[in-house]
């Protein structure tokens, strides 16, 4: 099969072991990102089965037209960028394992380290040193603080994990069943929205970006955090209102920010307010970013990729494509 993989950024793919599970098909790797539609169809006319890396390029119905040899959409993991239904109506199958039992632990990995980085403000730090000055500012400690868990799922609760470990006091906000889940497990539930935000020294975000979670962080929530508590956010920029994050800092509730997620990504020219900012740690979305972890979901997208062409999709997201037949007019 002509196979394409779209933004592979750090030319990676290639060096991963489970690469060699696509030998046989005559794959092209773009190392580049494009949002230019007319240069998307041009990349991908040929392409047979499009490799996706998470959410880096939305695949709507206008490009999905325009696209008459695609059979396979193969990725890992939820799929809101993904058009299903234009997919559907021109007979393209969307395989995607949605992992169920088995968290991004490399997600949960780099959310703690953001809280580190963010607590004891370690790039500051070392900017200092690099400019000849020598520890210019009080970091805090984690022992005895709360850490405000917003989203009790599979990653939320591994973070969950590791605070307890730190020996913090460990107080979840969420959907009632994600409540009481981990009051099952031993921690500590808000009584509401408003006492999550007013209570939590470090407060960290863990839900999918879905309507109903869009824009659940509003500029009043933010507003009931302390002056030196920290936000972290390696989940969806799309969690926060547009702009309430930048506008909550300059006020000073809260007094830190430490993000992995950007609403436009990559950030055009570097250009972003919270890239300006002293208080606020940032990182180019790379909480899923590791070797392990990219040797693992593409072992699963390749997989899908094989089992097609040998006639036998796995991980179907939308089987009633099977078998419609394809043609400009749909």
């Amino acid at each position: 099969m002509r196979v394409a993989i779209l933004d592979d950024w750090s030319n990676t793919l290639r060096t991963l072991p489970c690469f060699s599970l696509l030998a046989g098909h005559e794959v092209t790797v773009f190392n580049d990102h494009v949002t230019d539609e007319d240069e998307l169809a041009r990349r991908l006319a040929q392409t047979e089965a499009l490799v996706l890396i998470r959410e880096r390029t939305p695949l709507r119905a206008p490009l999905i037209a325009r696209l008459p040899k695609l059979k396979l959409v193969s990725q890992r993991s939820v799929y809101p960028h993904v058009d299903v239904y234009a997919l559907t109506a021109h007979g393209v199958l969307l395989c995607s394992n949605l992992h169920p039992g088995s968290p991004s632990y490399a997600t949960a990995e780099l959310t703690w380290g953001l809280v580190i980085a963010g607590m004891r403000a370690i790039p500051q730090q070392m900017a200092a040193m690099r400019q000849g000055r020598w520890q210019t500012a009080l970091g805090s400690t984690l022992r005895g603080k709360t850490l405000g868990i917003f989203g009790y799922g599979r990653i939320g609760a591994e973070v969950a994990g590791y605070g307890r470990t730190f020996g913090m006091e460990v107080l979840v906000w969420g959907r009632e069943p994600s409540r009481a889940r981990a009051q099952e497990h031993g921690y500590a539930a808000a009584r509401d929205k408003a006492e999550f935000f007013a209570r939590a020294d470090v407060l960290t975000l863990h839900m999918r970006l879905v309507p109903a979670t869009r824009g659940i962080v509003a500029a009043e929530d933010l507003a009931r955090m302390k002056p030196d508590a920290l936000l972290v956010n390696t989940s969806r920029a799309g969690l926060i209102v547009p702009g309430a994050l930048e506008e909550a800092l300059r006020a000073g509730r809260p007094g830190r920010a430490a993000i992995d997620v950007f609403e436009v990504e990559p950030i055009p020219a570097g250009d972003h307010p919270l890239l300006r900012m002293e208080n606020v740690v940032c990182t180019p979305h790379i909480g899923y970013v590791t070797r392990e972890e990219f040797q693992l979901q593409f072992t699963d997208v390749f997989d899908q990729i094989n089992a097609f062409a040998a006639g036998a999709p796995m991980n179907v997201v939308n089987p009633e494509a099977l078998g419609r037949k394809v043609s400009d007019g749909q």
